[in-house]
């Protein structure tokens, strides 16, 4: 991955040649750096627009890492009650209760609610309501990837035998 020196800080990032584009820009995410630029632009020019971009690179990126560290650190995660997990692009709050059940039942609404039965011990109710939370999430993409798959084979008389 290439990357640039800016003081002290190193920043990565991936060119990616667009057909569309009529110029070169840069895009600063929390998942990374990305230089759009025209379709054949050479590597010199790529380096130049950086250089000539670099305060401006240094400033976003510094912006987006703090940005994100102050996310991170309003978002309680794990799986104890008053976590925050996330589900199609949200953070949803997670709320625990032990309760006279003999197995973990979990409830979602605007939210998950998970029961879990009173006897379990701090670890072994994180652990049970880990595995509960991730196989309810895995059950509804199986759910959504069945939906996109006949949505898009329909048209196409496509009958999928399976989803993986």
């Amino acid at each position: 991955m290439p990357s640039v020196q800016i003081g002290r800080r190193r920043i990565e990032y991936d060119v990616r040649e667009s057909r569309r584009a009529s110029r070169q820009r840069i895009e600063v995410t929390p998942a990374g750096v990305e230089v759009i630029v025209p379709e054949g632009t050479p590597d010199a020019e790529i380096d130049r627009f950086l250089t000539s971009r670099r305060r401006w690179l240094f400033d976003r990126t510094a912006e987006m890492d703090d940005a994100v560290a102050r996310l991170k650190a309003r978002t309680p995660t794990g799986f104890h009650s008053g976590a925050k997990v996330l589900y199609r692009g949200r953070f949803l709050k997670l709320r625990v209760e032990a309760a006279h059940v003999s197995e973990p039942t979990l409830d979602y609404a605007t939210g998950f609610t998970v029961r879990v039965p009173a006897h379990l011990d701090d670890d072994r109710r994180t652990e049970a309501v880990r595995r509960l939370i991730e196989a309810w999430m895995d059950r509804r993409l199986l759910e959504d990837a069945w939906t996109v798959v006949r949505r898009r084979g329909g048209p196409h008389s496509l009958e999928p035998k399976d989803v993986w």
